[in-house]
Order: structure tokens, then C-alpha cells, then sequence
């Protein structure tokens, strides 16, 4: 009966070992990666010049929710 327990218990110990043991080494935990600040800088300089942030999407690749986003955090920053 003991070890019946203590077999189910050694997958969940390894589940969250698994993320302790990664942000350790320095891999990837999951997720998108954030994006650059030379991109964020970019981003703002560009929207700063009065381009549009479609014309901003065409010249970086980066989505329009993405930039729409750094530049609402920076005016919030300000």
C-alpha cells in the first residue's frame, strides 16, 4: 500500500523540480520570448516621428498588438 503512494507521489515531485531546475541552468521556461529593446526602442522612436503603426509593423516585423502595447507601457512610464 506504502509504495503504491509513494509511486504516484515521485511524478509530481519531478514536475516541480523541472522549472527550479531550468531557471537554474538558464533554459527556456515555456512562453514567447520577450521582444528586444533595440526593437522597443525602435518601436518608439518611430512612432515618436509620426509613422503609422502599420508602417511601423512593415519596417520591424513586430505585430501591431505587440507595439501598440510597448507604446501604451511607455506612456504610462512617463
Amino acid at each position: 500500500m506504502e509504495f503504491e503512494n509513494l509511486e504516484k507521489d515521485i511524478p509530481g515531485k519531478k514536475r516541480r523540480d523541472i522549472p527550479k531546475n531550468r531557471k537554474i541552468i538558464g533554459l527556456n521556461l515555456g512562453g514567447r520570448p520577450k521582444i528586444s529593446k533595440i526593437k522597443e526602442t525602435l518601436v518608439l522612436r518611430l512612432r515618436s516621428e509620426g509613422y503609422s503603426y502599420r508602417t511601423i509593423r512593415s519596417q520591424t516585423g513586430v505585430s501591431l498588438s505587440t507595439i501598440r502595447r510597448i507604446i501604451l507601457d511607455s506612456d504610462s512610464n512617463n
